[in-house]
């Protein structure tokens, strides 16, 4: 992909990403019909500039299939959400979610194309790990040479939809140690 194409597929994902985003972000929930109102499904043809001062046109798909966020199902989630799970022990760490199978909206039928796992520590050594991986993967171990000992990691699990839409539940953990 040339640099110019690369760009425009940035550009476009970045839209299709801030509509998901606003639409689940909003102060008050959007029901689908206020949805379809704001922002009517269908193509839509885009003028942007690059940030290397190119003009770039194109057109995207917008749907409204946004799926439900991912359901952590290990590292066990904390009572309180604005704590993290701890006991994670560095040679075993994994994050489990169940699979995603509806909409922001709680309508079945949603086509999940697969998960995008971000994990990053907080403070401390630059360690990163991530990976995308197929609808019927549901628990991603973390690499070992990714982990510290006693160190507070923040994770993001992504359900992406086969329109390209995503949706992001956020968690974090400390290691043992």
């Amino acid at each position: 992909m040339s640099r110019h194409n690369h760009n425009l597929f940035t550009i476009l994902m970045a839209l299709a990403f801030l509509v998901s985003a606003a639409t689940i972000a909003a102060a008050q929930p959007v029901d689908r019909d206020r949805g379809a109102e704001l922002l009517p499904e269908g193509e839509y043809f885009l003028v942007a500039r690059t940030t290397d001062n190119h003009w770039a046109t194109g057109t995207a798909e917008l749907t409204h299939d946004i799926p439900a966020g991912p359901e952590i199902v290990e590292p066990i989630p904390p009572d309180n959400e604005d704590e993290c799970s701890t006991g994670v022990f560095v040679d075993i760490a994994v994050i489990e979610w169940d699979p995603v199978d509806t909409d922001i909206w709680g309508d079945e039928g949603i086509e999940i194309e697969g998960y995008q796992v971000i994990v990053e520590a907080e403070e401390g050594p630059d360690r990163k790990f991530s990976v995308t991986v197929p609808a019927d993967t549901t628990m991603v171990s973390i690499p070992e040479e990714v982990l510290v000992e006693g160190t507070e990691f923040k994770f993001e699990v992504l359900a992406i939809e086969e329109s390209g839409n995503q949706t992001i539940t956020e968690g974090c953990f400390e290691t043992e140690g």
